[in-house]
């Protein structure tokens, strides 16, 4: 079997039917790849439409279980997997039509552990908010991939080898935000064979309600304390390289606690905080060794962004006018 393609679905009853027409709008054979729906405790009726769904194919499977995440449901997924590749499409997302078949011929050719293909990030109405797509001359190990290629930390713009997935023991952290990250940083330190392609392969949908733009109090806290917690994982693994002479590996892990450290105070910067927490959160760095300000970084917004940590009574300054601008038009409206 070619393609096992794994979509969690956590109440997602409204979207889910869409995106499966997706994962069925490719050339191929149902014999040659699997969809399977993890129904991740949902408390609507998801489990009955990915029932309804698979019951009009050979090749869908729906698995039940209590709710993990969407690390946890895509762990599953690994798990029962039979496909040479994994793709892992969330429910509320959408590959390209005719596009698996070509990525998977690619990542075949060149016997890859991981596959990079390009992706679009799309309004609910459809428009196109952004897209980005690169490519590699050759195939490089994970380290020099990191080092001359950017794409996205996405899970879902990439086709995984199955068994190089499992022979590593790579999955996910469960019931934590930002697992694509955490779970791509092991990755391209295991990956021998990686590879990226300028095909676009699938549509983001970027709506109200993901992570990053929802406004409930409760996840945007949760975000901030799950970001601080990726941080102590891979400083955990930074920390044991740094005992070493692997110079490739010790400028990847600063690369990517840097990013992180930047990422947490540019949501408390979103978040409008307190100046208090802003202070909290880099007292608490500090203290655990994990102030990461100082390396380089390759996103250039948020090297942009970084300066301003190194120079913090900045930050702060910044910080305390933009809440009082936001306080004084929600005061205005």
């Amino acid at each position: 079997m070619k393609l096992s393609i794994i979509v969690p679905a956590f109440n997602a009853v409204k979207i889910l039917e869409n995106t499966i027409s997706t994962a069925y709008a490719q050339k191929l054979e149902e014999h040659q790849f699997e969809v399977i729906i993890i129904d991740d405790g949902s408390n609507d009726s998801t489990y009955d439409l990915a029932l309804s769904l698979a019951s009009k194919r050979t090749n869908c499977i729906v698995i039940h279980q209590e709710n993990k995440g969407l690390g946890g449901a895509r762990n599953t997924g690994i798990k029962v997997a039979r496909g040479t590749y994994i793709c892992f499409l969330d429910a509320d997302d959408f590959l390209i039509e005719n596009s698996l078949n070509t990525l998977f011929d690619l990542a075949s050719q060149f016997n890859l552990d991981v596959l990079e293909f390009g992706a679009r990030g799309v309004s609910i109405a459809g428009h196109v908010i952004y897209e980005y797509k690169n490519h590699s001359s050759q195939v490089l190990d994970g380290l020099s991939y990191y080092k001359s290629i950017r794409y996205m930390n996405s899970a879902c713009n990439k086709l995984y080898k199955r068994s190089f997935l499992l022979e590593n023991q790579l999955f996910f952290l469960e019931r934590i935000f930002i697992e694509d990250y955490e779970f791509n940083t092991r990755i391209f330190i295991k990956a021998e064979k990686v590879y990226a392609t300028s095909l676009i392969g699938a549509e983001f949908v970027q709506s109200a309600n993901s992570i990053t733009r929802n406004k409930e109090v409760s996840k945007k806290q949760k975000m901030l304390h799950d970001i601080f917690e990726v941080i102590s994982i891979i400083n955990s693994d930074f920390k044991v390289v740094e005992q070493t002479q692997n110079e490739s590996q010790k400028a990847f892990y600063l690369e990517r606690l840097n990013f992180l450290v930047v990422t947490l105070f540019f949501q408390l910067f979103k978040m409008n905080s307190p100046i208090a927490d802003c202070v909290f959160w880099k007292n608490k760095l500090k203290i655990q060794g994990m102030w990461y300000v100082y390396n380089s970084i390759y996103d250039r917004k948020k090297f942009v962004f970084k300066l301003l940590l190194i120079f913090f009574p900045l930050f702060l300054l910044l910080v305390f006018v933009k809440g009082n601008i936001s306080r004084l038009f929600s005061i205005e409206n």
